[in-house]
């Protein structure tokens, strides 16, 4: 049953979802190879307002709604693409000089990702199945990064890995917001039922 000290505070999940989608869809496209790596330094911006301030918002929010997993989730990963976008902010602007090792560095930054992953992927598949696919494609993701920076091998196994994730996110959302606006009707100044019937009858 619900607290009802936290039913004025809105559902999180679909803006979690939505920050989501649109920030696993652009950091991908790269790792797929379906558009230019460079492409990579123009959506850092859209990966680090939705996917860190975004994600951060939606922790804050979970977590006054009790809601432990989602603000597990929110806040987790919400870390993970802030210090993504800022490490690659930082390598990019000569901030950071890996020079040949970047790619063992960040190699290692999602091995490490991956692994803490499978976690989430097994409560995920406890909650809900289609939310234990999403965090299995993510954890899939991870790996795939990981072994293609680490190995040196330029796979697009780990990018369409985090467009799946993303496509499944996208149905969840969906889904949701569905569910959200079923039941609620226009305001009756927008639409006046009898007026429209006694034009249609005319």
């Amino acid at each position: 049953m619900q607290n009802h000290s936290t039913e004025r505070w809105a559902e999180a999940t679909p803006l979690g979802l939505a920050a989501f989608v649109i920030s696993q869809t652009l950091l991908n496209l790269p790792n797929a190879h379906l558009v230019p790596a460079l492409a990579t330094t123009f959506f850092l911006p859209v990966i680090l307002i939705c996917g860190g301030g975004l994600y951060f918002l939606c922790c804050i929010l979970e977590f006054i709604r009790k809601n432990t997993f989602g603000m597990t989730v929110n806040g987790f990963y919400g870390g993970f693409f802030s210090s993504l976008g800022v490490f690659l902010i930082m390598e990019l602007s000569g901030f950071l000089k890996f020079g040949a090792d970047a790619n063992i560095a960040l190699g290692t930054f999602l091995l490490i990702w991956s692994i803490l992953t499978i976690p989430f992927v097994v409560a995920a598949f406890r909650e809900n199945m289609l939310f234990g696919w999403l965090f299995f494609f993510v954890a899939i993701a991870f790996f795939g990064g990981a072994f293609a920076n680490l190995t040196g091998l330029n796979s697009a196994i780990g990018g369409y890995a985090g467009l799946i994730s993303a496509a499944i996110g996208l149905y969840l959302l969906t889904q949701m917001l569905m569910a959200a606006t079923a039941h609620h009707a226009l305001p009756s100044n927008v639409v006046n039922l009898e007026e429209t019937q006694a034009i249609v009858a005319e």
